[in-house]
């Protein structure tokens, strides 16, 4: 494969692992659309929906290497395989018996939840989507090289590839994965945004039906 086309390839699937990361109507329609995102937008991203701001190369990376390495599926995975060891009995009881309103026991009330309902990948999609995401702001704010961000995307792709099988199961991991992540106990994210992720999974028009799973990226 050329390198043109690989590259070209790579910002493709970078535009659609990231689209669930967009929130609002304006910015939504240009990515379903592939309108260019302003850089005030990936500012904003940085500045005020991380856990901490990012306003430097430095931090960014920082950030980057934690949903590269760990993310949120590696506590998700730790304590799936703990509750998954026991009976379904055992797990109730055990569940019954955790104190209210600690940040342990709302995590596992989600995990517990998703137990056997998700695909292989678990949550990772919510890691690979931000990833990709931090990525192009990265990029576009020139916080990372052109060769940086085509290294921390085609790792997060990749990764995303092997992980799950399709768009549909992508999307699903990503939805627990963000509803994990808020310690939502509403589980209303997909009821919430279902006309959204409609059109995501099927309209013409959407990344996801432009850009094929399992593109050769490198």
């Amino acid at each position: 494969m050329a390198y043109n086309e690989q590259r070209q390839n790579l910002d493709r699937y970078a535009r659609a692992l990231s689209i669930l990361c967009f929130s609002g109507e304006s910015i939504y329609r240009a990515a379903l659309e592939n309108r260019p995102i302003r850089r005030a937008w990936y500012r904003s991203i940085l500045e005020t929906r991380m856990k901490k701001p990012i306003k430097d190369a430095e931090s960014l990376k920082r950030e980057l290497e934690g949903f590269s390495s760990t993310g949120y599926r590696n506590s998700f995975d730790h304590w799936t395989r703990i509750l998954s060891s026991s009976s379904e009995a055992e797990r109730a009881r055990y569940m019954q018996s955790l104190p209210e309103g600690q940040e342990l026991t709302t995590e596992l009330l989600c995990i517990h939840h998703y137990l056997s309902r998700l695909p292989a990948g678990g949550i990772a999609a919510l890691d690979y989507a931000w990833g990709s995401c931090l990525c192009q702001a990265g990029l576009a704010l020139r916080y990372l090289t052109r060769e940086e961000h085509d290294a921390y995307l085609l790792h997060f792709a990749l990764s995303a590839q092997r992980a799950y099988a399709n768009w549909s199961e992508y999307v699903i991991g990503y939805a627990a994965g963000l509803q994990y992540m808020n310690r939502d106990f509403s589980f209303s994210y997909t009821q919430e945004h279902k006309v959204v992720l409609t059109q995501l999974l099927t309209s013409r028009h959407s990344p996801f039906q432009k850009v094929s799973w399992n593109l050769k990226l490198g």
